[in-house]
């Protein structure tokens, strides 16, 4: 169940830089380590979590689910950012690019984290 906090975490990462880099701070440094130590307390708390009940984990599971939804727009967002400014039909084609870039690692990395928390859930009645 601890795989389950990995990507929610990674959300909240990725949310808080996009949210710094939007406000246009030059200290990347310093939204680098703040974004990294509410993630990392966001972690910490999801981690500790007791799942004693289905709905609980229904909870944490929908919270993968919306975690994806706020994933693709922050990669897209700092992909494109990181890349030289451009405009016509080429701004098109880099911002679907990137834009499908990101679609394609949010669903590895979701993907990943979620085979890996199914196949160690401990409320799951027969051990694999």
């Amino acid at each position: 169940m601890k795989t389950l906090a990995i990507f929610p975490s990674i959300a909240v990462f990725l949310a808080i830089l996009t949210l710094f880099r939007l406000g246009e701070s030059n200290k990347n440094i310093v939204a680098t380590i703040v974004s990294a130590l509410v993630a990392g307390l966001f972690y910490l708390y999801h981690w500790f979590t007791v799942i004693y009940s289905l709905e609980t984990l229904m909870f944490v599971l929908y919270g993968n689910f919306i975690s994806a939804i706020i994933v693709m727009p922050c990669l897209t967002y700092l992909g494109y950012s990181s890349l030289a400014k451009v405009t016509g039909l080429s701004f098109w084609v880099k911002l679907i690019g990137v834009a499908v870039a990101a679609t394609l690692v949010t669903g590895a990395v979701f993907a990943t984290t979620m085979f890996f928390s199914l196949m160690n859930n401990p409320m799951h009645p027969i051990p694999v």
